[in-house]
């Protein structure tokens, strides 16, 4: 039963009790429920003080006990088990010591505000209500089997606690705030409600260990009458963790892990920053219908699924199992480490974004994407995957994306593999020092999008599949090996590079060469290659070490008034019928 103050009223009765004819009942019933010692006082509750109204009263009124007195002595036993059949409350209106509690009557209710109660052996809530408004109870057992409502700042600080009822921590508008610590951890297998009378913040603290769910048990973040919700103790989830309004986990290096079933409901947001803290998802199911917002932590998907919306995490370390194959969408922001692979029926965006700045993802060890990975931006920022050692795959039926998004350029730091799709939609740039780029399906540069990929001995390698440019693809001081496969679209810029023909190319490919070009092969059937003098590039010199034979056409020119070369330092250039070379004005 809830405290009569956070429910409505309920309907006046007359102050009436159950009969209960002698002491000796209360002390057969007190055997039966609590373990007493033999030297024991056991104080019954009767609530018959002068002025008391339906059996309420002060713990410190002697008249509301039978025997007459209070329960004050480390030895002594408190018994609330009255039969009325009106509400009534006892009130701890002075600190107390004793050694055994019993609170069970479905119409009581035990209250105390900015008090210490501490029970030596066993506090038992077996029906009833506990209303607790700050201070501190404390002891060797805390069984709850009904309800204890808690406000403002308290604490319950039991070897043992049994949670099997339901604890509620209640914001309300006369105690403001309401923060429960316990400074132990412990199973719930029952009911945890965070929720508010009142737009008040309502906090879960467990100071040392862990708060274990257990299956079947659930915990409630729910929205009450408004205010934040804040969760403060590492969590090994079992049963149910709801989360339907604004919440934070907040736990210094705290470790939040979920076997079963996360919840986050639509227009909720759960937040948790920095602190190390570690937040799991092991098995169940992590269910996104609001938003996940976490920053400077890390996060595990180790197993399970996770449904709804994406998390979005920023400036943190995200780490996929294998077991995690199957669902799994995510918006990464700031500087993210990723540890694994995208797996089947994943996605990972990288986001440049006004608040996060550039969005950098970075893999320590190698990356294979089996489904989607986009780099794009909701604000004109950049975008950029590392792959710090090893290579980054694309197999067959994979997509990778740098999109336009808001804006901004996305550049990539990482060898590549594909054999997959690879789409660039806005101006890139390929940068890995000694890097190796290979495609063996499809690359395609969009229109309007400019692929750039400068110095750093970097090599492209158009293997086999298709090579489509109908944007532009600019390249400088790096190795162009076109072993195969199609070259479509525009032309590629080659300039002060080494390009090489392969024989298996023949039929596609026509080539701008700017600057000085070492060409290795010869210009096969359906190709072409214009050597263009540029402002930019100076004079244009194309030189062949062992001989070249044209089998379609070369053309010598310029944009800018600059010379346009052909030098072949050992063996001979052959121009074999049907085949055409071109001195041509150009810009002069």
């Amino acid at each position: 039963m809830t405290a009569p103050s956070a429910l409505l009223p309920r309907p006046s009765l007359p102050r009436t009790r159950l009969p209960l004819t002698s002491l000796p009942f209360f002390a057969l019933l007190l055997s039966c429920l609590l373990p007493l010692r033999l030297d024991a006082t056991v104080f019954t509750w009767i609530g018959e003080a002068p002025g008391s109204t339906n059996f309420s009263g002060d713990w410190s009124d002697p008249a509301n006990w039978l025997p007459a007195g209070w329960p004050s002595d480390p030895g002594d036993a408190a018994s609330i088990t009255l039969g009325a059949l009106d509400d009534f409350t006892v009130t701890l209106d002075v600190n107390a010591t004793i050694s055994e509690f019993l609170l069970n009557t479905a119409v009581g209710t035990f209250a105390a505000s900015g008090r210490t109660f501490e029970v030596g052996n066993l506090a038992r809530i077996q029906s009833g209500d506990v209303l607790w408004s700050g201070g501190t109870w404390s002891g060797n057992r805390l069984l709850n089997q009904s309800l204890i409502t808690v406000r403002a700042n308290s604490t319950f600080d039991f070897d043992t606690f049994d949670q099997e009822g339901t604890l509620r921590i209640l914001g309300h508008a006369g105690a403001t705030s309401a923060i429960f610590t316990s400074p132990t951890g412990f199973e719930n297998r029952g009911t945890i409600e965070l929720t508010s009378t009142f737009g008040r913040l309502a906090e879960f603290r467990v100071t040392d260990g862990t708060l274990h769910n257990t299956p079947g048990s659930t915990v409630r973040l729910a929205t009450g009458a408004g205010g934040p919700r804040t969760w403060q103790a590492d969590l090994d989830n079992r049963g149910d963790f709801l989360i339907e309004t604004n919440a934070t986990f907040s736990k210094t290096n705290g470790t939040f892990t979920n076997r079963n079933l996360l919840q986050i409901d639509e227009d909720a947001t759960l937040s948790i920053t920095g602190a190390g803290q570690v937040l799991t998802q092991a098995a169940g199911t992590l269910d996104i219908q609001g938003a996940l917002e976490a920053r400077l932590i890390t996060f595990n998907f180790d197993g399970g699924i996770l449904a709804g919306n994406p998390p979005i995490l920023r400036d943190s370390t995200l780490n996929l199992a294998p077991e995690s194959a199957g669902s799994g969408d995510f918006i990464l922001r700031g500087n993210v480490t990723f540890n694994g692979d995208i797996h089947e029926g994943q996605s990972i965006e990288v986001q440049g974004s006004s608040t996060a700045g550039n969005a950098i993802l970075t893999s320590p060890n190698g990356l294979t994407n089996h489904n989607l990975l986009v780099l794009t931006s909701i604000f004109g920022r950049r975008s950029e995957l590392h792959v710090t050692e090893g290579v980054f795959t694309n197999p067959a039926g994979s997509t990778v994306r740098l999109a336009a998004g808001a804006g901004g350029e996305r550049r990539w730091w990482a060898e590549l593999e594909n054999d997959g799709d690879f789409f660039i939609e806005t101006n890139s740039t390929f940068s890995k020092t000694n890097g190796t780029f290979t495609n063996r399906n499809v690359l395609r540069i969009d229109e309007g999008a400019t692929l750039s990929i400068d110095h750093n001995n970097q090599t492209l390698v158009q293997a086999s599949g298709i090579l489509d440019i109908q944007g532009a693809l600019e390249v400088r001081n790096i190795t162009f090996n076109f072993d195969g496969g199609v070259l479509a679209g525009n032309p590629p810029i080659l300039r002060d590079s080494t390009f090489n023909l392969a024989p298996e190319t023949a039929g596609s490919g026509d080539f701008i060469l700017r600057g000085n070009v070492t060409l290795n092969g010869d210009i096969n059937e359906g190709q072409s290659i214009e050597v263009q003098g540029t402002s930019t590039a100076g004079n244009a010199i194309l030189t062949s070490p062992t001989g070249l034979t044209n089998h379609n056409l070369l053309v010598l020119t310029s944009v800018f008034s600059r010379r346009s070369e052909l030098h072949v330092t050992e063996g001979v250039f052959t121009n074999p019928a049907g085949s055409t070379v071109r001195l041509a004005a150009g810009a002069g």
